[in-house]
């Protein structure tokens, strides 16, 4: 991907694309990654991020909304930064973790309904508390369930 507004992304498995800072509004669904590539604006739903050091993402200078994901055995989780606005609902970390949500350089979120695995939200208090598209909360006490075992290819013959 050199490109783009609104690109969806359906299923990107093993390893997270390259996506550029020229790319807009970027939705990618139902994946299981490794590591991550920040991007401007994106939204990351019933995503599966397991063992990863961290940017799981790393959101810079734009929005993120990341919702209904499961995060296992991650160093650092979700890292806002650079002036970066992010939208953090229904998610569950479990596992070896440091700090789910965090900010750096100024980067702020707004986070309900997550289970932080007995860690705390380090983030800055953001002021993004809705977005341009509707979308259903699973709650956090139903993510596991919904996610593992359905996110990335999960090809049959």
């Amino acid at each position: 991907m050199t490109t783009g507004r609104r690109p969806w992304l359906d299923i990107p498995t093993p390893t997270a694309p390259k996506i550029p800072a020229t790319c807009a509004l970027l939705t990618t669904t139902s994946k299981y990654l490794y590591p991550a590539s920040p991007t401007r604006q994106q939204t990351n739903n019933r995503s599966y991020w397991s063992n990863i050091n961290s940017r799981t993402p790393s959101i810079r200078f734009g929005t993120g909304h990341v919702y209904n994901s499961y995060f296992l055995n991650v160093a650092d989780g979700i890292n806002t930064r650079d002036g970066a606005q992010v939208l953090v609902q229904s998610n569950v970390w479990a596992g070896t973790l440091s700090k789910p949500l965090y900010s750096t350089d100024d980067g702020y979120a707004v986070a309900s309904d997550n289970d932080f695995g007995g860690k705390s939200n380090a983030a800055l208090a953001g002021t993004l508390t809705s977005v341009p598209y509707s979308y259903s909360l699973l709650g956090s006490g139903s993510v596991k369930a919904a996610v593992v075992g359905s996110a990335g290819a999960t090809l049959s013959f």
